[in-house]
């Protein structure tokens, strides 16, 4: 069974399977050359694995925050974007065309890129530019409705999720966007626990559908934000009433139905881990899929005291969440702290004491 890994669990984006850790040889970044200086990129980090990611991520929260994004880095963005719409995770050099999707080395144009991508096109006007990638990924889904992070690779649910967060921000019907009379929907609803699981998993949605889902906290959360909102989450009303899925029954069709059991398993989550989310590795703290169980729920308007347990203690904790694991500040964690300070009406220029926008904008190259 395949299960979830993620390169940079920073941003709460990149996954593949299991059998990219056995190709990789460990589930650590591999060693790679000294990058050369991107100008207009957010970041020194290696831009190899999550380039457009944290540089979308970045772009979201400044645009949520009201804060004018710096011109190179629009520039950088769109002249990463391949000539069919779609991105890869970094292009060294744009010259030339774009690798096609490798599922042998896990490279080359990929649906989690070209999904959060779209989102930061739109979010700086380019909307042209944007549906060009929307059709890039209706190009790439699987017959069963899910979309994989590889063009012809397994379907995994939060490839589904980060494209359905693309298609209901660019305001495209999601039941629209379907293969085989199958939709994102309804391959989202196939990887979601039910009532032959224990009652804390209920809700939870697997990474990948098997024999025997695991319900995995990211992917619920990025779940939950997408059957409920577009992206950056608008600051709302949250309330304290929590779904989870009746039992004997089964996992609701209705999206709006579904969207309650999975939030209702997110605000579980939180409360049972004293609100931080712990990393599926064992190393303490994810704290991105923290942010991101914050923004899952502010969009389904559901599990008002979690949200603002949550929120306090990302406010206590802002330093370590906004690091990686060589100590540095990553912009994709300082991006989801700002989408999280936005959607509840707090200021990023104070938020745990710490001028987040100012941070992020720190980093750019």
């Amino acid at each position: 069974m395949k299960q979830r890994f993620t390169h940079l669990r920073s941003v709460g984006l990149v996954s593949i399977s299991i059998a990219a850790v056995l190709v990789l040889g460990s589930i650590t970044q591999p060693a790679i050359a000294t990058p050369s200086p991107q100008p207009g990129l957010f970041g020194n980090q290696s831009p190899t694995y999550d380039a457009v990611f944290r540089q979308s991520l970045s772009i979201v929260a400044l645009k949520s925050a009201n804060v004018i994004v710096p011109a190179s880095a629009k520039t950088w963005l769109k002249e990463q974007q391949c000539a069919d719409g779609s991105f890869e995770a970094f292009r060294p050099t744009t010259d030339g065309a774009c690798k096609p999707s490798d599922l042998v080395n896990y490279e080359g144009k990929d649906s989690n890129s070209t999904a959060i991508g779209a989102i930061a096109l739109a979010a700086i006007g380019e909307k042209a530019l944007a549906l060009k990638a929307i059709t890039w990924l209706r190009k790439s889904q699987n017959h069963d409705g899910g979309m994989p992070w590889l063009k012809g690779g397994s379907s995994d649910s939060a490839s589904s999720a980060l494209t359905l967060l693309a298609v209901r921000t660019l305001g495209i019907d999601p039941t629209t966007f379907t293969k085989n009379s199958k939709s994102l929907l309804s391959y989202i609803r196939s990887a979601t626990l039910g009532c032959g699981y224990p009652v804390a998993k209920r809700g939870g949605v697997a990474f990948q559908t098997s024999n025997s889902l695991i319900a995995d906290d990211l992917t619920s959360a990025q779940v939950a934000a997408a059957l409920n909102s577009d992206f950056p989450v608008s600051a709302q009303p949250v309330y304290s009433r929590n779904v989870r899925l009746t039992c004997p029954g089964t996992v609701p069709a209705d999206y709006q139905q579904l969207k309650d059991v999975v939030a209702g398993y997110t605000a579980a989550r939180l409360k049972a881990t004293n609100f931080k989310i712990p990393s599926a590795f064992g190393t303490g703290t994810d704290w991105s899929s923290t942010s991101w169980s914050v923004l899952g729920l502010v969009g389904a308007h559901r599990g008002l005291a979690e949200v603002n347990a949550t929120v306090e203690v990302l406010k206590k904790n802002v330093n370590a969440a906004m690091v990686g694991p060589s100590g540095t500040k990553e912009p994709g964690k300082i991006a989801l702290l700002i989408m999280v300070a936005t959607s509840r009406n707090e200021s990023p220029t104070s938020f745990g004491g710490r001028n987040l926008v100012a941070l992020l904008k720190g980093t750019l190259q």
